[in-house]
């Protein structure tokens, strides 16, 4: 008997054609056949059988511990998909460059100022990134700082309801330094992805759940 007979799907009822991975049982299998097929004359030593017996069972760690880390990664989306899940009906403040118009209601934009500043610029961009108004904030004090944009274009005239892109930044003499942007939309909806929970919101947008700066009660 060979090694390669021991192995034939006809060997035993625990053999497993369409598996490519060596099991445990298999193993066996193949260290019996070795056994049978060796030279009386030349047997396998004790430094060779403990050699293939420590191998095996670090192969065989590898693979439980890969099982482990994959039930733990499905645990983890499985906790966050029921933190987003609460979040359902709960305006969220978070870091985004995008904001919602809907026509009517004035979006909020937050920014952390830093000391020393003189003013506060923040342009406003269509989808093709052109600036179509302009908020200034002048002599603001350092921390948190909140504008409202009234929907008005720099012509006057009032946007069409869409998400628009937001760069602010803070200006000292000929110094400026760009400022993170908070925005505020209520969840819509959540979504898994291959890079983490997403929330959906009402302004048309999506977030990721670590972009989340603040949670409010419903409205």
């Amino acid at each position: 008997m060979d090694v390669l007979s021991a192995l034939s799907p006809g060997a035993g009822a625990s053999a497993t054609p369409n598996n490519q991975s060596l099991g445990q049982q298999d193993f066996m299998r193949l260290l019996i056949a070795q056994f049978q097929a060796q030279n009386p004359l030349e047997p396998l030593g004790n430094t060779e059988f403990i050699g293939q017996l420590a191998q095996f069972s670090v192969v065989s760690g590898v693979q439980q511990l890969d099982s482990s880390f994959q039930g733990f990664a499905q645990q983890l989306t499985g906790d966050q998909v029921l933190q987003g899940a609460s979040l359902l009906g709960k305006p969220v403040q978070r870091i985004s460059d995008q904001i919602g118009f809907d026509g009517t209601s004035a979006p909020i934009m937050t920014f952390d100022v830093p000391p020393g500043a003189a003013k506060v610029e923040v342009d406003v961009l269509n989808a093709s990134g052109v600036r179509v108004a302009q908020l200034i904030q002048n002599n603001p004090a350092a921390g948190d700082l909140s504008l409202a944009w009234d929907g008005l274009l720099a012509d006057g005239s009032r946007a069409p309801a869409g998400l628009y892109s937001v760069q602010a930044r803070a200006v000292a003499g000929d110094a400026t330094a760009a400022m993170a942007v908070r925005t505020e939309a209520i969840v819509t909806g959540i979504k898994p992805t291959s890079q983490g929970l997403q929330l959906v919101l009402d302004d048309g947008s999506t977030t990721s759940l670590n972009d989340v700066t603040q949670i409010r009660a419903a409205r």
